[in-house]
């Protein structure tokens, strides 16, 4: 039996998730493959990643930021200071969609008797 889309069957969250990785994926493909990453935010975050990136190279799948980078503002700006980390804004927005997808799964479901 084939179901219909219906507009109640879907998944909590997992919109929220595509719009943070479709955030990151465009961040992406506009600096070549390459997430840049916030001088700035690296220093307040406490990692020492800057040291090397601060010379023009790359690590792993990042480049510090320059100011006529592209879509700057979704790239690795924001700093989480005790895991000594940056994140961007996508890395979030994905990771909010996560927890309402995982929320929405513990829920208990109350059934209908007919």
């Amino acid at each position: 039996m084939s179901r219909s889309f219906d507009r109640r069957s879907t998944v909590p969250g997992l919109s929220i998730v595509g719009l943070g990785l479709l955030m990151n994926g465009a961040v992406y493909s506009f600096n070549g493959g390459f997430m840049p990453v916030a001088e700035t935010a690296l220093t307040m975050a406490g990692n020492q990643t800057a040291l090397v990136l601060r010379e023009g190279g790359r690590l792993q799948k990042t480049f510090l930021m320059q100011p006529d980078t592209p879509l700057r503002a979704l790239g690795d700006v924001v700093p989480i200071a005790p895991v000594h980390k940056v994140y961007s804004p996508g890395d979030l927005v994905a990771t909010m969609g996560v927890f309402v997808l995982v929320a929405a799964g513990m829920r208990t479901q109350t059934r209908v008797r007919s």
